[in-house]
């Protein structure tokens, strides 16, 4: 509406920008917003054109007006353009609309005005704004003047289209909920009479058509989607209820509209995903509906229509779509392939079928009801295709089998294998009408391994029918044969049926002539468990082994094997453990028992020991499968197939291929057999010796079974069974003797402390000196000893042995003859050792070793012995002044004994004539763990010549024991080397003057006396006063270097002060000879030394070296001094 004329010069720029862009569509309903491209057309207003209040369409319609106000300034708004928008708004307002827009040209900027000083009264848009307020702001614009080409003009021109663009999709908007509600209204009204499926489908049809053109595909899709959904219910509902009238008259177009969006949404596979279900749906109609249609006719529309869709999905397919493609278009082959199958039957072109006049006239009109082809001539469409196979046997042949060849390709493909090679069965039944049994047989023998691996029994069975028939036709007796024995094992037959494929077993044997047929057993004999007995527990080398086969024979009549062979392995596995195994070893692949307390185990690990390959048996049920059948009201039957241990079945498997082992009668392994054993149909039990004379772990590799010129081989028995032979060599250990009575009451009453310690660090050790038992233990192993058989003992040195104490002699080496033993028993010697006693000064083992040759090794065994002191002495020189005391200490070392010693004696080995005077008593002496025994002499001399270096000490000792011992002697020698007293410290401290005590925290004084008491070299020493900090603060320097002048004596103050009061010990005074250093020689420039050479002369820096023990007496070692505490009352300082 508005300025006609000028709205024509903008119309073509406005209705080829529109679609330029996309704009954001925001839905209600919390839909996703989308952006869409708009394209608008544009009439004159006219009021006819608009649509009547309550108009519920969509197409057609005009929902957004515009008008287009061209005003110079206001006072031409305000004389004609107002008025003519007040009446185009009125017009709208009474057909209720309320989408509009008014765009005002604005021509301002194109006068040529002089420049005023008035006020501005505002523009034409402020005025219409102002006049016209319901949503001024978006339903009111300004337009520059298009035909100027500035930078504004083009921006009020893109902002024109935004708004426009904006304001269409609000519209619409409006109408599309009012639609929807309307829709939705006519939806829930389905179930009332008079409502016509018709009506609804025009009307949910009109608004996919709406969503198409704005580029919404997947929302139009899903508009057809549920009016087919609608519609499908409608027919379910018809069958058990009362048919409306409108379905009788009502064809189904909705599918075409649905691939027309899904190939423009670029999805050809979902195009070919919903066809297999509504060629389905509707074959199953036809029947629900009763059409009748001529025969093959279905056939043909099936097989035209796949591959219609597939020659579409083809074009509109690309390389990203591949696997989608292929894995939808698997099913319309194979659905094109069964409706080509039908076809032929029914035309007699199968190879078996013979040509008839009524064929003939089946196939005319087939032809002729399928018309002309849509395609141009030469073109290879599905009507030429699907001609040429009608054409003639032949052709149809080929048309089949590539038609077949393509479909197995494109299951393949998909990994539907199983699928696939149902196909290769039909294709053989094809080629055996076609007398071409050796290309049925590899289709046949792939979907054989399907079902072998997945353990179908009953149509395993059925294949090994077509096979049979197969070898038949090719003259192939040995494979024949073999067919027989597994049919006449299959448990699902029925007894007669198995008897009768046993007499062709016998028949066709005598075809085969000298040479033996070699066949697995598989399903023919099964090996359920195996016992095996040993004389010897564990199984040990060239002991006999007797292994009980518990043999399971389908075959339906006794037959008598000449030989049956028991081949065996060694392989490498774990060591078991013989302490558990049993005397009588027995498994089970049903047994619940742990393998881990068997010799002869699985070599797999599992539950029940079930092995990884040709274990299907023992993982689905070994009965036929069970099938369940069950009918529903409206006359349908459902059958299904029911597994009852599903969790075995489905459990994870290796991913190994299924593959043969080779069958060969020669084998490295052992071999062992049994001659003339009859089978019986059922259990069997046979029994079969082994012999093995290497040690190892062996499996039963094969069980090989000879019945006439028919050789029966069943392998795999490795994961099932197995045992081991061990071969363990003999040895020699020793055996801790337990304690008696007397050393467990004695080891009672110490702690517990005590006894862990002892323990942990001596259990077991003999101790040194004395007689001692050593139990030796001799374990055979799995060799037997004959009575007399000898061992030699040989020891250390200081270790000497006998056999028992009524020997007369200690011996180095010695013979020792065991009794008779079995494999694995053991048996004990009992010995006499005595090890040397050597002085020690702590309390550390001796070790020793006896080293044993034994007839079994040529090896020599050694055992290592540790041996205690029975105690340890340490001595300590005393002095006090000049007189000097040796104190001698033996320490206890063990728990277990207590020695008594006595006769103790210091004498002096350098001849000096000084006595030693013994101080104390010197009854004997008892010493063990923690008690020790003390001695203390005096030297008798004050003359420091005569002191005496060398002494020896001597005691008597014997163990304290209810049975009374030996008693032996211990001499210990030692020296002592300048001891005399050389200085004597003497140290005092005195109050400060004026004060009667020493009081904490006042400054006390330190005297040090130091006198020379024999004569000495050394006159220069270093004292050090060494005291605690927290008792006492030492003032000024604490070290210091004196010398001795001729009156032998020095003195030193030093200030000290007490920290805390009571008996303090005095700071202890340190004397060390002060060695000063020595003048350094001079010398010439030229040997001048380097700071950098390596070599360093000592002589050159004064040094510290301490006296030797005994040469410095301290008389204040051990003086106290009684310190007050500190004074309540202060002084105070005051100055002027």
């Amino acid at each position: 509406a508005g300025d006609e004329k000028f709205f024509s010069t903008l119309k073509n720029v406005i209705t080829d920008a529109l679609p330029r862009e996309s704009e954001e569509w925001t839905r209600s309903h919390m839909r996703n917003p989308k952006n869409v491209y708009l394209t608008a057309h544009f009439v004159p207003f006219s009021e006819e054109r608009l649509p009547p209040a309550g108009t519920k369409s969509l197409l057609g319609q005009a929902f957004f007006h515009i008008f287009w106000a061209e005003c110079q300034d206001i006072d031409h708004y305000r004389q004609s353009v107002k008025e003519n928008i007040n009446n185009w708004l009125g017009t709208l307002k009474v057909k209720k609309i309320y989408d509009w827009l008014i765009v005002v040209i604005d021509h301002s900027e194109n006068k040529k005005s002089n420049k005023t000083k008035l006020l501005s009264r505002g523009s034409v848009l402020d005025k219409v704004k102002s006049d016209f307020p319901s949503q001024g702001s978006v339903r009111c614009i300004s337009l520059l003047d298009p035909c100027r080409n500035d930078s504004r003009a083009a921006g009020s021109m893109q902002a024109l289209l935004q708004r426009i663009r904006k304001l269409i999709l609000q519209a619409y908007s409006r109408q599309l909920c009012l639609f929807e509600e309307h829709m939705r209204t006519q939806r829930e009204r389905r179930n009332e009479n008079g409502w016509s499926f018709q009506n609804f489908f025009f009307l949910q049809e009109e608004l996919a058509l709406v969503l198409e053109m704005l580029g919404l595909y997947d929302e139009a899709l899903i508009q057809y989607d549920e009016l087919d959904a609608l519609f499908t219910q409608f027919v379910i509902n018809s069958n058990v209820g009362d048919m409306p009238e409108w379905l009788t008259c009502f064809s189904r177009p909705c599918d075409i509209w649905q691939c027309a969006l899904l190939l423009l949404l670029c999805r050809p596979w979902e195009v070919a995903q919903r066809t297999l279900p509504f060629l389905h749906n509707c074959i199953s109609e036809l029947k629900i509906l009763e059409v009748s249609m001529p025969p093959g006719s279905v056939a043909c529309w099936v097989f035209l229509s796949c591959f219609e869709v597939l020659q579409t999905c083809e074009k509109f397919s690309d390389t990203s779509q591949i696997k989608e493609y292929s894995l939808y278009c698997a099913g319309l082959w194979a659905y094109a392939r069964e409706k080509l199958h039908h076809i032929g039957i029914l035309c007699g072109l199968m190879p078996d079928l013979t040509d008839s006049s009524e064929k003939l006239h089946i196939v005319v009109n087939l032809l002729a009801g399928m018309g002309a082809d849509p395609y141009p001539v030469g073109a290879d469409s599905p009507h030429a295709k699907l001609r040429a196979a009608l054409s003639s046997k032949d052709s149809f042949l080929k048309h089949y089998l590539e038609l077949s060849e393509l479909t197995m390709g494109t299951f393949k493909h998909n990994r539907r294998i199983r699928t696939a090679r149902l196909i290769g069965r039909d294709l053989a039944q094809l080629y055996m009408k076609m007398k071409q049994p050796q290309k049925a047989v590899s289709f046949l023998a792939d979907l054989l391994k399907t079902y072998r691996e997945e353990n179908w029994e009953v149509l395993t069975a059925s294949i090994h029918e077509d096979l049979l028939e197969c070898y038949s036709a090719m003259e192939d007796v040995p494979r024949y044969i073999k067919t027989c024995i597994r049919l006449s094992a299959t448990p699902s037959f029925n007894l007669d049926k198995r008897k009768d494929y046993f007499q062709e077993i016998i028949r066709c044997s005598e075809k085969l002539g000298s040479d033996p047929l070699l066949a697995r057993t598989e399903k023919t004999f099964l090996v359920n468990c195996a016992k095996i007995e040993s004389s010897f527990t564990p199984m040990i080398c060239d002991s006999e082994i007797s292994v009980m086969f518990h043999i399971h024979s389908n075959l339906p009549s006794e037959i008598i094997c000449r030989n049956i062979k028991l081949y065996i392995k060694k392989q490498s596995a774990p060591s078991v453990d013989k302490s558990k195994q049993s005397d009588s070893h027995y498994l089970s692949s049903k047994s619940s028992v742990s393998t881990a307390h068997s010799p002869m185990s699985p070599m797999q690990s599992g539950g029940l020991g079930i092995p990884c390959r040709d274990d299907m048996q023992q993982r689905i049920l070994i009965q036929p499968q069970l099938i369940v059948g069950s009918y529903r009201q409206e006359g349908s039957q459902i059958y299904s197939v029911m597994c009852k241990n599903t969790h075995q079945v489905l459990r994870r498997r290796d991913s190994q291929g299924f593959h043969k082992d080779d069958i060969s009668e020669e084998d490295n392994g052992p071999c062992f057999k049994i001659s003339m054993v009859k089978l019986v149909p059922g259990h069997n039990v046979v029994t079969i010796s082994v012999k093995v004379s290497q040690s190892g772990v062996y499996v039963f590799y094969r069980l090989w079974m000879e019945w006439g010129n028919i050789h029966f081989a069943l392998s795999n028995l490795s994961p099932l069974f197995s045992f081991v032979v061990i071969e363990e060599l003999p040895t020699i250990t020793r055996k801790i003797v337990e304690i008696t009575d007397a050393q467990f009451q004695r080891l009672k009453c110490r702690s517990q402390a005590q006894i862990r310690a002892w323990r942990e660090d001596h259990h077991g050790d003999l101790v040194a000196g004395i007689e001692q038992d050593l139990v030796l233990k001799i374990f055979s192993g799995s060799s037997f000893f004959t009575e007399g058989t000898v061992i030699v003992l040989k020891v250390s040195r200081g270790l000497k042995m006998k056999k028992d104490s009524s020997s007369p002699s200690w011996l180095e080496d010695m013979q020792v003859t065991l009794p008779e033993m079995q494999p694995f028993s053991s048996a004990e010697v009992s010995l006499k050792i005595i090890a040397q006693f050597q002085f020690q000064r702590n309390t550390n083992t001796v070790e020793h070793f006896i080293t044993i040759l034994c007839p079994w090794s040529s090896n020599a065994q050694r055992i290592s012995i540790q041996f205690l002191p029975p105690f340890f002495v340490s001595q300590k020189l005393n002095t006090c002044g000049i007189r000097k005391y040796i104190e001698i200490i033996a320490h206890g070392v063990t728990f277990l004994h207590r020695f008594l010693l006595s006769n103790v004696r210091l004498e002096l080995a350098d001849l000096k004539d000084v006595a030693l005077q013994q101080l104390g008593p010197s009854e004997a002496m008892t010493v063990e763990a923690d008690i020790n025994a003390s001695y203390l002499w005096e030297i008798m001399t004050e003359d420091p010549n005569q002191l005496p270096s060398h002494f020896i000490f001597s005691l008597d000792y014997h163990l304290i024991e209810d049975v009374p011992h030996e008693v032996l002697h211990f001499n210990y020698e030692f020296k002592l080397n300048h001891y005399e007293t050389l200085f004597a410290v003497r140290a005092r401290i005195e109050p400060p003057s004026g004060s009667e005590f020493c009081r904490a925290g006042n400054m006390c004084f330190l005297h040090i006396s130091i006198n020379q008491v024999n004569d000495t070299n050394v006159t220069t020493l270093m004292y050090e006063v060494v005291a605690d900090q927290a008792v006492w603060a030492v003032c000024g320097r604490t070290a210091g270097v004196v010398n001795i002048d001729n009156s032998k004596k020095h003195g030193v103050i030093l200030d000290v002060k007490p920290l805390i009061p009571g008996f303090l010990p005095l700071p202890t005074v340190r004397l060390s000879k002060y060695i000063p250093a020595e003048p350094r020689k001079p010398s010439s420039k030229d040997s001048t030394p380097s700071k950098d050479s390596g070599s360093y002369n000592t002589s050159n820096v004064a040094r510290l070296e301490p006296f030797d023990t005994g040469q410095v007496y301290n008389w204040s070692r051990a003086k106290q001094i009684d310190v007050l505490p500190a004074s309540s009352c202060s002084s105070l300082d005051v100055s002027s």
